[in-house]
């Protein structure tokens, strides 16, 4: 075995070489390599304050990272080093989702790097190391909370967990519903064998175990949502040599046991049985009927069929002849349920290598649009042996920097892509299809951090967004009846078509009833969406009922003051935390929120635009809604009340520094800098900046640090010059975006930074959607320096961290035109992909330059005059 890990015979490794018994072999790999270290993951920003520390022998200088990481890579107990020298012991692996003994603390501008846990069978090095892949060599110890998820936009599970969700399908009625839990019949095993290692394929979106057999023999078993069978889920089972094995199928919830995996991930909230359902069996499948047990707000229940494969108790496989079996489900919400849950089972199971080859292709067509990421050479604290790190990386056990960033950008690339489809408008909740957090409700999250991402990458997922919106215009208008105003009134926390989780008799209230900003915040969506696409019938369609609709309720929601200045009253800002302040944010609510004034603003000039062009009458003028200011500080201020004078409430915990949670007034930076004017020049913000990113909670890092990092990074690249706002500065809240809330092997965002020295809340509450939109969005709107705008796309210089070498946005869309965007730390490059098109880019000093299919035109800091401006013409 130690030969052929070195190379010396056959390249195909014995049955029994596994994960488990390379990493014992590592030594001496670095042995005959004569390494002096090891390869270590860079993970930025982070600390171990209450991990064992590891005394630096003799002689080795803390400065000295080259020594330290040899010292290291000697040191049986040491698993990690940090850049200040210091080595640490976290129990083996530093993935976080276990305990606090493994989740190294997110420190502002502190490097760690960590030992390589677990090193994935040689079939699957490649996918792993070139960040297509994650995998996990620990699955009987893994945490379910942040296992992957498997879902296709309409369907979804968190791989192992005992429910399967339906997007769309709740129980209960308004003040008491969730989102419905449907049994799961995907918990299949081989008892006899070991679950060696897992894998996410994340642009095929297919879910492997390798089962070890006793007998030296592999199964492999994949998992996949059908993308192009919306109903079904597919499994398979596959063996390269003829092989008999048990199976066993775990179906306590179908039969109405208690919940077990994921209930403790959520929050708290309960796992409980929601359906009545009576099952048959036939030849080859189970067929399980139901309707939802409490009923929805007009009377009626949701309806759902599963149809599922019978298993055998022993299952027998031919080499290389795979073993299939199907799940489909499908509910009343788009027809027949038990219909079409039959057809789809049918189709699948009919031809299943047809079936996820159509599935293979569904996931191609949607990766073509993605960010790809390539390190600096020489990124610091890359102490590694040249020959240790081609040995390592030629077996699979050792990764770089690259792989570190562009695995937790494809893992929320494929969390985005797996939540949201074009052809199923249910929305999208903070957790996604394929979890129970947030009780499936839709929040603003969905347009603020979801939406943009998805605005250039994928425009057709953004508007599936806005058509949830749109299917419910209906309710919204109900909701706003309730409160005495016009138009129409999003509930804070939506469920089906719009139904609300409370805010039921038009009564104040924690979060449901005065938490309005998402109502504006559509209208913004919906106008950015125009702006990005210059789509007219959307225009005149989805986007005119929204903008008008939302119009309307601002037309009815502001107030005129005796002296006839406006305002808007009664409202919960975003920053939750004045909550129980004494300011008044739960009840009666404060006035003039900055970020809901301003979103109000924007959304009324979107209106505007819009219905001068389709000959509509305008609602009310934006300008006359404030944005509140302080003149003698210079800053905006968060919000008006005679308890709370400065617009800031204090903090749930024991904290004398951070105030706010979330920071409502740097939405003005990003994504409202570009429709705001005068409000929101350079020197303002950054004392915007400046004052409230300090005060600002650390436990919500998955919403914040990407706002303030995007907002940081527009000031600098425009060329601000202020000893307080540095890149350094900007590149440490980016480490954190980075590391903070990203827990386990498949990086599944948590809301909360569970590290225990961050003041705050320390709960699961795994599969946070808006923490991988936001992390997107950096990449996006941030480093890249593209901004959409009424204008068209605007082009600031690239500022990435020194760290990273080039950041290429493949296969944008805009304005019908798709193009690549690559950028630097020096440059920016456009290059059109649509064939006989053309765009132009005029520049800051008002020259042009065509941007042609064939003929890309690079933008170099120091010839070019940024800024620049992207239209979809000729010049």
């Amino acid at each position: 075995q130690f030969l052929y890990l070195i190379g010396f015979t056959s390249p195909q490794p014995p049955p029994i070489m596994e994960p488990r018994h390379l990493r014992c072999l590592v030594p001496l790999v670095l042995c005959a390599a004569g390494a002096g270290a090891t390869d270590f993951l860079r993970v930025a920003s982070l600390t171990l304050p209450w991990a064992p520390q590891v005394p630096l022998p003799s002689g080795v200088a803390p400065g000295d990272l080259s020594a330290v990481a040899a010292a290291c890579a000697a040191n049986a107990t040491c698993d990690a080093y940090d850049s200040h020298g210091v080595m640490y012991a976290c129990g083996g692996r530093c993935t976080c989702e276990t305990s606090a003994a493994a989740c190294p603390e997110a420190t502002d501008g502190v490097d760690l790097y960590v030992k390589p846990v677990g090193t994935p069978p040689m079939e699957w090095a490649d996918e792993v190391r070139a960040a297509n892949a994650l995998h996990s060599t620990y699955p009987a110890g893994q945490t379910p909370c942040y296992n992957p998820a498997m879902a296709n936009g309409y369907l979804g599970t968190t791989v192992g967990w005992d429910a399967i969700f339906i997007q769309g399908v709740f129980n209960g009625a308004c003040g008491g519903i969730h989102k419905a839990r449907v049994p799961s019949f995907l918990l299949v095993t081989i008892p006899s064998a070991e679950a060696a290692a897992t894998k996410l394929d994340m642009p095929t979106a297919v879910y492997t175990t390798k089962w070890v057999l006793p007998a030296g023999g592999v199964v492999h078993q994949t998992l996949l949502a059908n993308r192009a069978h919306k109903h079904c889920f597919q499994m398979e089972f596959r063996s390269d040599a003829a092989v008999t094995v048990p199976l066993k199928q775990d179906l306590a919830l179908v039969a109405g046991g208690a919940a077990r995996p994921g209930a403790g991930c959520n929050a708290g909230a309960p796992m409980q049985d929601d359906f009545d359902f009576t099952m048959r069996t036939e030849a080859d499948r189970m067929v399980l009927s139901g309707r939802t047990k409490a009923p929805f707000d007009d009377g009626s229940h949701f309806n759902v069929t599963v149809v599922a494969s019978r298993l055998p108790a022993t299952l027998t496989l031919e080499a290389g002849t795979p073993a299939s079996f199907t799940t489909c489900m499908a509910s009343n919400v788009d027809g027949d349920a038990l219909a079409n849950a039959g057809a789809s089972y049918d189709a699948v199971s009919a031809d299943p290598a047809a079936a996820a080859a159509a599935h293979a292709a569904a996931w191609a067509a949607l990766w073509e649009a993605g960010i790809e990421v390539t390190m600096a050479d020489g990124a610091a604290g890359a102490a590694v042996n040249e020959t240790a790190e081609m040995m390592l990386n030629g077996m699979g056990l050792g990764f770089n920097t690259s792989y570190q960033v562009q695995a937790k950008v494809n893992a929320s690339l494929y969390n985005m892509y797996a939540t949201v489809r074009d052809d199923w408008f249910a929305g999208a909740s903070p957790g996604g299809i394929q979890s129970l957090s947030y009780n499936g409700a839709v929040f603003m999250d969905m347009e603020l951090y979801m939406g943009q991402s998805m605005l250039l990458l994928r425009p057709e997922l953004a508007l599936s967004f806005l058509k949830y919106r749109e299917a419910s215009l209906p309710t919204a208008r109900k909701v706003a009846q309730l409160f005495g105003y016009g138009g129409a009134m999003f509930p804070w926390t939506a469920a089906y078509k719009g139904s609300a989780y409370g805010c039921c008799s038009g009564q104040g209230g924690f979060e449901n009833c005065l938490e309005q900003h998402n109502v504006p915040m559509t209208a913004v969506l919906a106008w950015q969406h125009y702006l990005a696409t210059g789509d007219e019938a959307y225009l005149n369609t989805t986007g005119m009922a929204l903008l008008e609709a939302v119009a309307e309720w601002i037309d009815s929601r502001v107030a005129t003051r005796p002296d006839g200045s406006t305002t808007v009253r009664g409202v919960l800002p975003i920053d939750e935390w004045c909550v129980g302040a004494g300011c008044g944010c739960e009840a009666p609510g404060v006035d003039d929120d900055a970020w809901t004034n301003a979103a109000m603003r924007v959304a009324l000039d979107g209106y505007a635009a819009a219905a001068k062009a389709g000959n509509r009458s305008m609602a009310v003028n934006a300008t006359s809604i404030p944005i509140l200011f302080d003149e003698q500080a210079g800053r905006h201020v968060q919000f008006n009340s005679p308890t709370c004078p400065n617009g800031e409430g204090g903090s749930h915990y024991t904290d004398p520094v951070h105030t706010v949670c979330p920071e409502d007034v740097l939405y003005l930076g990003y994504p409202a800098r570009d429709f705001l004017g005068e409000h929101v020049t350079a020197e303002v913000l950054a004392a915007d900046v400046k004052y409230y990113e300090p005060r600002t909670c650390r436990e919500n890092a998955g919403m914040t640090t990407p706002i303030h990092t995007v907002v940081m990074t527009d000031l600098l690249a425009g060329g601000l010059r202020d000893p307080e706002i540095t890149v350094a500065r900007r590149d440490a809240v980016y480490y954190r975006a980075l590391h903070a809330v990203q827990y386990g092997p498949y990086h599944t965002f948590n809301e909360v930074d569970k590290h225990t020295n961050v003041v705050g809340a320390h709960y699961d509450n795994a599969h946070f959607l808006t923490g991988n939109g936001g992390f997107l969005n950096i990449f996006e709107h941030g480093f890249s320096g593209l901004r959409i705008t009424p204008s068209g796309l605007r082009i600031t210089p690239p500022l990435p961290p020194a760290t990273i070498a080039e950041v290429k946005l493949r296969r944008l869309a805009f304005h019908g035109l798709a193009f690549d965007v690559t950028y630097s730390a020096s440059a920016t490059t456009f290059a059109l992909r649509t064939a006989g098109a053309a765009a132009c880019v005029e520049d800051g000093a008002g020259a042009k330059h065509a941007v042609a299919a064939g003929a890309p035109l690079s933008m170099a800091k120091g010839s070019f005059a940024f800024p620049g401006l992207l239209t979809a013409v000729a010049c």
